[in-house]
Order: C-alpha cells, then structure tokens, then sequence
C-alpha cells in the first residue's frame, strides 16, 4: 500500500505525542484520562492508526504542556520518523512444515 502524505502525518503526529509522553514519563494510562480518551484510542493515535480531532490534539497538548502545533514537529528519534506500511491482517497460513509436524 502506497504511504500518502496524510498518513506519513498522522504516523508522525502520534510517534511525536508517544515521544513527548515518554519525555515526560507518563503512562499512556494516565495520558488518556487526563486528556478524557481511552487508552485504547491513545494507543491508535501513537501508532498511527487513528486520525484525533482537534479537540483531541488540544487536550493533548495541554496535558503534555506544549502549544498544539508543536505535535506536529517531526519525531527527535531518527528511528520514530520511518513510517512503516500498515498491513492488513490476514490469517496465518501454516507452512507446509507446519502442517505434517516434520521439517
């Protein structure tokens, strides 16, 4: 799948937010109710998954103590920057190994 712009910025977005929360040693537990999100949507945001609100950012960068438009600066961690290709779930196929039980 070809990476877009609009998720290459989304996938920075929440590596940026994970960053700034590590920075500050939250966990995204305590993150999440102080910004009134679910962990679960937490999670989707850093990971690149989910695509937050405004209303969202702002309470986010409100509890991580930074103006709103500093969630958008690119990620300190050189490893953080790569965006990945997001695949789609498939079953495991077992390998034909796998099947008889011999190598």
């Amino acid at each position: 799948m070809k990476v877009t712009v609009e998720r290459r910025i989304v996938a920075n977005l929440g590596r940026r937010i994970a960053e700034l929360r590590v920075g500050r040693g939250l966990p995204q537990e305590q993150l999440a109710e102080k910004a009134d999100i679910t962990p679960r949507y937490l999670q989707g945001i850093e990971a690149g998954a989910e695509n937050p609100t405004v209303g969202t950012l702002i309470r986010l960068a409100r509890v991580l103590a930074v103006p709103v438009g500093m969630l958008f600066d690119p990620p300190k961690d050189p490893e953080a920057r790569r965006v990945t290709r997001y695949r789609r779930r498939t079953k495991r196929r077992p390998t034909p190994s796998r099947r008889t039980g011999s190598a």
